[in-house]
């Protein structure tokens, strides 16, 4: 069986897909990434003559369209962040087997009505842990903080303000940013290697989340977790609704404050329970699975969960707290 993971950037601009490859390169099959952008899709088609075509709808071009519906028996899978009304038409002529997003089930009728009217198939398939990156991590003496928050924050400026506040006054908070050229501040330390966050993390005492909406755990949030850190999130219906107490959110700057104040001074919070939570239901292996289910190939979905559980006897994975 032959997977194309179609994609517009690099595969480590996209986590998610990025996590899938990781994934797949573990199965006996035949997986490959193809750039939208370098390659025409006729080329890709013929070069690769998947079985299984993943991409966003985003992505979705006249030429894709064409070749998906010259390969009746092709499964397509595509996610969506929100409903595109230019993709519509496409998506209809398409019809996929699967529209997922990372929203929680009990928002897909309000956000995907749209692509719902048009009798388009909208799944709810959460976030998730990327496991073989961000277990394995280590407390390092020169990456400790109180509080740490790797990545850009895009347009959330009340977010990006809060950061801004526990800088101030300088040695309040250890505080480390990383990946954010819009904070000015000198706990900016800028860019860093993906492979560092994991470590950035178990080191803090704090990992402060900032959700962009109610409907979605951020993808960040899991990362945090399977390395050892400690997160809070911002008011969160979808976390609560997964997790609920043994998440800690915050829904203004003082209530974020006193998590910090909190934790900083004795680690109150038990995450043996959220990690194993996580570890158990929540990673990559456990998401793919559940896609290939959902489009009706289930020995590749149990395929997916045998390759995790080999890699948990293993001891390949290590996930202690």
């Amino acid at each position: 069986m032959s997977i194309l993971i179609g994609l517009t950037g690099n595969l480590q601009s996209s986590p998610e897909f990025f996590s899938w490859a990781k994934v797949l390169s573990g199965l006996q099959l035949d997986g490959s990434v193809w750039n939208i952008e370098s390659k025409p899709a006729f080329d890709a088609f013929d070069e690769f003559c998947p079985s299984v075509f993943i991409c966003k709808d985003s992505d979705i071009t006249e030429a894709i369209s064409k070749c998906i519906n010259e390969i009746p028996e092709l499964k397509v899978i595509i996610k969506t962040e929100k409903p595109l009304d230019n993709k519509l038409d496409l998506l209809k002529n398409i019809q996929p087997s699967l529209i997922y997003s990372n929203d929680h089930i009990d928002f897909i009728k309000e956000i995907y009505s749209p692509y719902l009217k048009e009798g388009l198939r909208v799944e709810s398939v959460l976030s998730f842990a990327d496991i073989l990156s961000f277990s394995n991590s280590s407390y390092k003496e020169g990456l400790s903080s109180d509080v740490c928050h790797v990545g850009s924050l895009g347009d959330n400026s009340e977010a990006r303000s809060y950061l801004c506040k526990l800088c101030y006054p300088v040695g309040k908070y250890n505080v480390k940013l990383f990946n954010d050229e819009h904070i000015p501040t000198c706990q900016n330390l800028g860019m860093i290697s993906p492979t560092m966050a994991k470590d950035i993390y178990r080191s803090s005492k704090v990992c402060p989340v900032f959700a962009s909406s109610d409907s979605c755990i951020p993808r960040e949030f899991f990362d945090i977790v399977v390395s050892g850190g400690n997160p809070c999130i911002s008011t969160n219906k979808a976390a609560k609704k997964v997790f609920g107490t043994e998440v800690k959110q915050f829904s203004n700057f003082n209530e974020l404050v006193g998590i910090i104040n909190s934790e900083t001074k004795t680690k109150t919070t038990d995450l043996d329970s959220l990690m194993n939570n996580i570890v158990n239901n929540h990673t990559s292996f456990h998401r793919m699975a559940y896609i290939f289910s959902l489009v009706e190939l289930p020995a590749i979905s149990q395929e997916c969960m045998n390759l995790w559980a080999g890699i948990q006897e293993s001891g390949g994975i290590n996930n202690e707290v």
